[in-house]
């Protein structure tokens, strides 16, 4: 059985390590607002193409139904900018996940870029089987595409 290490540098290679990583973000949180937005954005859009061209208000003031018909243009801008607010919360929850998991596989793997030979790179991989266990690697580089990008990514 191989040793996991706390902390690896370029000597420890080929090895283990334990890292970490912090919970994806949620995007529950998110989803009520873009649901919103996407009702909001079709009923504006419907009645942009399909209102009438006269509405008659009544002096009483006007039912929900005609609210729609004559704001079919705000109503539909109001939902474009829910979901532009929804997708704006929603990348910055995944920017500070990035930052973390970034912050926490610096602090446990010790190689800068500089160390890597030429000609290789540095491969991380999930052990199967282990959530926070990764084999460490330097393996050559290969002029064609990755076929699985998530053997390096984290």
């Amino acid at each position: 059985m191989t040793k996991v290490l706390d902390e690896i540098t370029i000597n420890d290679l080929p090895g283990r390590v334990r890292i970490s990583l912090p919970h994806a973000p949620d995007s529950s949180s998110s989803s009520p607002l873009l649901w919103i937005g996407f009702i909001l954005l079709f009923v504006g859009a419907v009645f942009i193409i399909f209102g009438p061209n006269q509405i008659r208000v009544s002096p009483s003031g006007m039912t929900f139904l005609q609210f729609l018909q004559i704001y079919p243009g705000p109503i539909a801008s109001v939902g474009g900018f829910c979901i532009w607010g929804a997708n704006r919360m929603h990348n910055s929850e995944l920017e500070h996940y990035v930052k973390a998991v970034n912050e926490v596989t610096d602090r446990v793997i010790k190689i800068s870029d500089e160390e890597v030979p030429e000609g290789y790179e540095l491969s991380i991989e999930r052990v199967e089987g282990e959530e926070e266990i990764f084999d460490v690697s330097l393996v050559e580089k290969s002029e064609e595409p990755d076929e699985n990008p998530e053997a390096t990514a984290l």
